[in-house]
């Protein structure tokens, strides 16, 4: 089956850890990626690790990155998690009404057209408690006999497992900055029985009104598709 990204011209924007491993990933996949980063460095350092395989902006500034990234007649753009929705990078691309995606929604993308898209994630998010969270669920996963491992935040980038597609869960921690641009398609999905669904969201201490969270996640979260604290809990 051919892949939705092959040929696909995608802007990956921050080229930070998972930028570089969205890019990576999307060129295995055949896509035609170009890097966008305000940091002459950091497209640099891309450079390095990426090579020929995709292709730079050369443009000069935050604003010269974003209206290029505008221009680039782009049909997906996949935004880096330090990317704030503010930035020009991430704002102005939205004017082209092309997808943007998270680094999250990608390796949900890439996972359900892979031979492994029936792995479980289970996503814990929240203000204060995420990272120790999603150390303890991945060694409780491991030691019940379960092929697991903790991403996101924690761990390995999420695109990286998704594309090797080698685990039946996931750990995953996740940030506001990530869930901004998630959802699409990486939604939470009723329990049946003892049998996880897709994906199980599991919040610590999470604040609602914190900036960058997208809405749905919010709808989501108050269903009872969530494992949450209860609302007296600190």
């Amino acid at each position: 089956m051919t892949s939705q990204f092959d040929q696909a011209s995608i802007a990956v924007l921050g080229m930070g850890k998972t930028g570089l491993s969205a890019a990576q990933v999307l060129a295995t996949l055949g896509a035609r990626v170009t890097c966008y980063d305000a940091s002459p460095e950091a497209l640099e350092k891309a450079r390095e690790i990426l090579g020929k395989r995709v292709s730079y902006c050369s443009a000069t500034g935050v604003q010269a990155q974003a209206e290029a990234a505008g221009g680039g007649a782009h049909s997906l753009f996949v935004v880096s998690p330090g990317i704030p929705p503010h930035d020009p990078l991430y704002a102005v691309p939205q004017s082209t009404g092309a997808p943007v995606w998270s680094e999250v929604e990608l390796a949900w993308q890439i996972q359900s057209e892979g031979p492994n898209h029936n792995c479980k994630w289970l996503c814990i998010t929240g203000t204060n408690g995420k990272t120790t969270t999603t150390g303890m669920l991945a060694q409780m996963l491991i030691t019940g006999g379960v092929v697991a491992t903790a991403v996101g935040n924690y761990g390995y980038p999420i695109v990286e497992v998704a594309a090797e597609g080698a685990v039946d869960a996931l750990a995953v921690e996740l940030s506001s900055a990530q869930l901004h641009s998630t959802l699409h398609h990486a939604a939470p999905g009723p329990a049946s029985g003892s049998t996880l669904p897709p994906t199980t969201w599991i919040g610590t201490a999470v604040q609602m009104n914190t900036p960058g969270i997208n809405p749905r996640f919010i709808s989501a979260f108050n269903t009872r598709r969530c494992i949450r604290p209860p609302r007296n809990s600190h």
